[in-house]
């Protein structure tokens, strides 16, 4: 994964009944921001009107299940 790498996510705060979209369906977005160690990213999906919004995610590695891996975390 690359800063400006388009991705389909399911973002959290997105009032999906205001917008007409179906709620839980992903949505494109583009990667803004990488963790340097790989923690996290931040991606930003432009809804209808034009505005934007950013969430963060863990890596895939990180939420694999659903669970965030715990051993990977200490250092």
């Amino acid at each position: 994964m690359n800063i400006g790498d388009i991705r389909y996510e399911i973002p959290s705060i997105y009032d999906f009944a205001k917008h007409g979209t179906v709620e839980g369906q992903p949505r494109k977005c583009r990667v803004v921001y990488i963790h340097p160690l790989m923690r996290f990213y931040v991606v930003e999906f432009v809804i209808d009107n034009g505005y934007g919004f950013r969430e963060s995610y863990y890596m895939d590695v990180r939420r694999s299940n659903g669970k965030i891996n715990r051993e990977e975390t200490k250092q």
